[in-house]
C-alpha cells in the first residue's frame, strides 16, 4: 500500500470526524464505512466524487470517477484502489477468531460486524 494514502487514511480514521456506519462507502444520513472513509480522502487529495444512488437495494450514496466510467457503493472503486495501491477491492487482512487462532477477514467484514474504526486502523496499520 502506498505509505502516503496509508499515513492519511490512518490519521482519518482515527481522527474522530467520520461516524461509522455499515454496508455501504458512505449512507445517507452521512456515516461511512472504514473503504468510504479512504474514498473520502480520495475525493478531497484527487476527485472523484459522491453521488445519490437511488436504486431500490442500494439507497446510498456512490464513489463516481470524475470520468463517470465507474460508480461503487459497497466496494472501492478501480481507481480509488489504483491510488492507493491496495491489490483487493475489499482488502483482507488476518485476525484473531480466538486464543491462538488467526482467520482471514476483509476490511469491510470487520467494518460490518461492528469493529470500530480504531481497531480496524490498527489493524490496516500492522497488515497492509
Amino acid at each position: 500500500m502506498n505509505s502516503e494514502v496509508k499515513a492519511k487514511w490512518l490519521e482519518a480514521l482515527r481522527s474522530g470526524k467520520y461516524r461509522q456506519s455499515r454496508y455501504r462507502l458512505r449512507s445517507l444520513d452521512n456515516g461511512f464505512c472504514c473503504l468510504g472513509v479512504l474514498c473520502d480522502i480520495y475525493t478531497k487529495e484527487v476527485g472523484g466524487s459522491w453521488k445519490h444512488n437511488k436504486a431500490e437495494f442500494s439507497d446510498a450514496y456512490e464513489m463516481v470517477s470524475d470520468s463517470g466510467h465507474e460508480s461503487v457503493t459497497s466496494e472501492l472503486p478501480s481507481f480509488v484502489r489504483n491510488w492507493a495501491d491496495l491489490e483487493w477491492f475489499n482488502p483482507q487482512v488476518h485476525v484473531a477468531k480466538g486464543e491462538c487462532d488467526f482467520a482471514p477477514a476483509t476490511l469491510a467484514e470487520l467494518n460490518d460486524e461492528g469493529k470500530g474504526f480504531e481497531y480496524i486502523a490498527d489493524v490496516i496499520d500492522h497488515q497492509l
